[in-house]
Parts: C-alpha cells; structure tokens; sequence
C-alpha cells in the first residue's frame, strides 16, 4: 500500500503512468473503500471500478439498516396463522401468531374459484381446516389451500354491536345521524346496537366510513 501511495505521489497525478490515478479524483472522499481500492493496486490486482464499490457500499448499507428495523422492533414480521376454528357457514375464527384473533369470510374467496366448489358444498370438508406447516396457509383434507396472501385482502364483513357502537363513537355518529345517511330506521339501528347481528353491506358501510375519517 506504502509503495502504491510512493508511485501515486512520485508521478505525475492523472497521468498515464499512474496506476492510483483514481486516488486522485476521490481523494477528497477519503475512507475505507478508497484504502481498499488502493490496496488492491498495491497488489497489482486488476483496478475494480469506483462504481461497483458505490453498489457494493449500497447493498450493505441496505443490509445494516434492515437488521437495525429488525432488532429495533420496526419491522413487524411476515403474516403468519396460529390456529383456525371453522365456524357457520364459511367463516373461520383465526388466531394469528402475534396472539391477535380475528374472523374471515371465506365464502366471495371459495364462490369466486372453480377449484373450491367442493368446499362450497361439503361442510365437513371445510370443517377439516388446518393450518399448513409454515402457517403462511389454510389446508383442507383434499388438498385444498387459501394463502394468507389472499385471506388479507378479504373485507372485513363481520362486526358485532360492540365495534358498531365503537365506530358509531369515533365517528361521533347519532342514531339519527346514521339513520339519515344509510336509509335505515332508527328502530333497525337501535336493534342493531343492541345485539341483533349485523348484516355484511352495514358492516362493509361502517367500515367505509370508519376508514374515511369523518363524514
């Protein structure tokens, strides 16, 4: 390294004799890749081009900042299922490996795929649901398999009275106020709040609402 440093110094910078003339350009930038480069040309190696030391720098940056998310507990990891338990219908009550629970269902998913027509008509099929072995998927006895890719991007359609009235609250909602904007009566509503379960357009209604912000 010494003597690539002697040769760069003894020659006239930028010349064609000096084999360091990229010390030169960047010598302003001095650090670790530039040591590295010119060691390198101390030892005769081919010259590697400044731009892939740039990529290189990049990629690892990229690499130590993921890992610091990670550790710093800013990257929540992948979706991944627990245990399921079917219940009426084509709804699964699911535990996520985070400990969450939560209801998905599965029917628009199975209606909207000729593959699934078994699981459409045989309840007790579908009540031989599994989780797969990674937990990245439902598994049915015939082979069958829904992904949690594809259970994510199912709507919400279930909601009890507590999250109607949760929702109703955030939104600063008043029976009338949701009776005038849905076209219900205040009598449906009342009901509806006190227990009667929700059907899936009103629920599918609240949560557009509810991710609007305000009305």
């Amino acid at each position: 390294m010494r003597r690539c440093l002697d040769r760069c110094v003894s020659t006239k910078p930028n010349s064609d004799r000096c084999r360091a003339r990229l010390c030169c350009a960047v010598r302003p930038r001095v650090g670790f890749w530039v040591s590295v480069y010119i060691t390198e040309i101390g030892r005769r190696a081919a010259p590697i081009p400044f731009s892939k030391w740039r990529g290189f720098c990049g990629l690892a940056l990229a690499g130590a900042t993921t890992l610091m998310l990670h550790v710093a507990g800013l990257v929540r990891p992948a979706h991944r299922l627990s245990s399921v338990v079917p219940l009426a219908g084509r709804v699964v009550k699911i535990v996520w490996s985070d400990g969450r629970e939560s209801q998905a269902d599965l029917m628009p998913l199975l209606a909207n795929h000729r593959s699934y027509v078994s699981l459409r008509k045989d309840d007790r099929l579908f009540r031989s649901a599994r989780v797969s072995a990674d937990g990245g998927a439902l598994e049915w006895s015939d082979g069958s398999r829904v992904a949690v890719s594809a259970m994510l991007k199912l709507p919400q359609t279930y909601m009890d009275a507590i999250e109607l009235r949760a929702i109703m609250d955030e939104l600063r909602l008043s029976v009338e106020g949701l009776s005038a904007l849905l076209g219900l009566s205040k009598r449906v509503i009342a009901d509806y709040r006190s227990g009667v379960p929700i059907p899936k357009p009103l629920a599918l209604a609240m949560r557009y609402l509810q991710e609007r912000g305000s009305i």
